[in-house]
């Protein structure tokens, strides 16, 4: 298991990462002091990240950075700080985003400012224009990490020691999932194995059904006895907007995130290799849940959901302000519909395979196709080799066009409009 925290200046990052890796006897990597240490590697000089942006210009520090974060996102069981500015670059925030938990530890401006002068106020901060571009750049920091972050810590009213009680007490869950891999690491850590069953109880059902593909990437089998509960963590997993799950449904396997989680379809795209300008499914549980996010139908397209819905077909259909198009649809399996309408919001959803690869038909060839994994996989059980991918159409004025061959004939179709 990888902890990768990050922060503005001055929020506590790096202190607290140090005393997180020898609590865990994890080794700790500080990336600002490994890029002054590949700086003197390549050009046999001693510099600090600051002087090495200033002397050689910030593109050159950047390519710096860039090596140290392709290299540090491959390590695995250790703790990693990272400047907040290195996560302002969008292909380091995802290398260091998956397979690992990410911690933002942040304050108010004021706190960082005043942290500052007790060291002794940088030279670079002596004016106030340059106060003013540290508060917009930590605001920024803040901002664009948020959505990615697993634990976010406010450190503004809190002593050091009571910065870390909170992130020991934070990282707990990712512990207990991480110490059913290796029972002897529980010991280590001093877990108590009957708190980690009730817990995975009390989130998940029954605690045989849970088993990990990664440290705390967590497969539940779904069943009878259980369906509530893990319909409750799918649906918590979700709403945090900060990871996609695999589901099953009447047709293949699928991945998902709320409709309106970019972040998650980002990430999903990136799990499957898939152009981020294609178009998500929209998953929806009614016709007026459809229209209510954006779906204008007309009596052709009435017809079609009248007939088939739920069922295993995408209808695409003009966007309410007549600028795009959405396909939606109104997926039979149970699992799926009633975790829709406990959400009472729709699903972006895809198949779960790499792009242009066959679909899945169980839970396992699902997760080895992809090349993130999510932190929930349902397994619904293996579906019928014979399944099929949902038909897809498109209406065009009182017209119906084919798009995708699936589940449901082009001549059942027509039948219906005729």
């Amino acid at each position: 298991m990888k902890f990768v925290l990050t922060g503005p200046k001055c929020s506590g990052k790096s202190k607290l990462g140090r005393v997180l890796a020898d609590s865990l006897s994890l080794p700790f990597y500080e990336t600002d002091l490994l890029i002054e240490e590949l700086f003197k590697t390549k050009n046999n000089s001693d510099l600090t990240c600051r002087a090495i942006c200033t002397q050689h210009g910030e593109d050159f520090f950047r390519d710096l950075e860039r090596d140290i974060i392709d290299r540090v996102s491959k390590f695995d069981n250790c703790v990693i700080s990272t400047g907040g500015s290195t996560m302002l670059n969008k292909d380091s925030r995802q290398l260091l985003r998956f397979n690992s938990v990410l911690i933002l530890i942040t304050a108010t401006i004021e706190t960082l400012l005043k942290r500052l002068s007790e060291k002794e106020i940088p030279a670079f901060l002596l004016n106030k224009t340059a106060k003013d571009l540290f508060s917009i750049k930590a605001s920024l920091v803040n901002e664009v990490i948020k959505p990615y972050a697993d634990i976010i810590i406010d450190s503004s009213s809190l002593s050091f020691d009571e910065t870390f009680d909170t992130l020991s007490k934070e990282i707990a869950p990712f512990l207990i999932s991480a110490s059913l891999n290796n029972k002897e690491d529980v010991k280590s850590l001093n877990l108590d194995l009957s708190y980690i069953e009730s817990f995975l109880k009390e989130h998940f059902g029954l605690s045989s059904s849970v088993s990990l593909q990664h440290p705390f990437f967590v497969t539940v089998k779904l069943e009878k006895d259980n369906f509530n509960a893990v319909l409750d963590s799918t649906a918590t997993a979700l709403l945090s907007k900060k990871d996609f799950v695999l589901i099953p449904t009447e047709t293949v396997y699928g991945l998902a995130c709320l409709w309106t989680d970019n972040v998650g379809k980002e990430i999903i795209c990136k799990a499957k290799a898939r152009p981020e300008t294609k178009p998500f499914q929209m998953l929806v549980s009614s016709v007026d849940m459809a229209m209510r996010y954006g779906c204008s139908l007309n009596p052709t397209a009435l017809k079609i959901v009248t007939a088939f819905c739920p069922g295993p077909i995408t209808i695409i259909v003009p966007s309410v302000d007549g600028v795009s198009k959405i396909g939606f649809r109104i997926p039979e399996h149970e699992f799926v519909l009633q975790l829709i309408k406990k959400l009472n919001a729709p699903l972006a959803g895809t198949s779960a395979n790499l792009s242009g690869e066959p679909a899945a038909l169980n839970v396992n060839d699902a997760l080895s196709s992809l090349r993130i994994k999510p932190s929930l996989s349902i397994d619904g059980g293996a579906l019928p080799k014979e399944s099929l991918a949902s038909t897809v159409v498109e209406i065009v004025g009182d017209e119906l066009k084919i798009i995708r061959k699936g589940a449901i004939s082009y001549d059942s179709l027509i039948k219906i409009l005729k």
